[in-house]
């Protein structure tokens, strides 16, 4: 009976035969150390090349395709593969980096007009704060708006991406404001 119709309990009964032989055999003796185990598996495989167990592998004399990513989905690991060798990005990263480019500057534009507005309140005159208080609500819709169109986007990135321990949490205002220790402009802002 070949090996391949073999069930596995005959196998592991031939197996088991074969090993009792093996040590029965005069000369051959169970390895000791970890050098004996060495030659003995070098041995057994050496056998098996001479005996031509390795002549009819599949991909033989070809590169092997050790290119699996084990994070991609056994469904897109083809795509995955065809934007490597292109040198390409899957839309969803590009358009990730995208966003979270625009809400750095975002927030860098926000802490500089705030760290203008703080010292430019410190040297201000009554009359020109009063100017300033009105500027607040200009400033603060401006902001706003910019959030809106930016958490709209934000919304549609996490629907697009496959993992969602990347998702980009959506930004607040007032949130923002506070982590710029300028919470106070929200303050009698019509």
């Amino acid at each position: 009976m070949s090996q391949e119709k073999q069930n596995p309990t005959e196998k592991a009964a031939k197996h088991k035969a074969d090993e009792a032989q093996s040590t029965k055999t005069p000369g051959k003796t169970q390895p000791k150390s970890m050098q004996h185990w060495q030659d003995l598996v070098s041995g057994r495989i050496e056998d098996a090349m001479q005996q031509g167990a390795f002549d009819n592998l599949p991909g033989r004399g070809k590169p092997l395709k050790l290119r699996r990513n084990p994070y991609t989905p056994e469904e897109q690991q083809m795509a995955f593969n065809l934007l490597e060798d292109n040198n390409l990005t899957p839309g969803w990263i590009g358009d990730r980096q995208k966003v979270q480019n625009d809400i750095a500057a975002l927030r860098s534009q926000m802490k500089q007009a705030v760290t203008q507005q703080q010292r430019s309140w410190a040297n201000a005159s009554a009359h020109e704060r009063s100017e300033m208080q009105l500027e607040r609500p200009y400033h603060l819709r401006r902001w706003q708006s910019t959030i809106d169109a930016l958490n709209k986007r934000i919304k549609s990135l996490n629907l697009q991406q496959p993992y969602t321990h990347l998702e980009i949490l959506v930004l607040k205002l007032d949130e923002e404001l506070a982590h710029l220790g300028a919470d106070w402009l929200t303050e009698n802002a019509g």
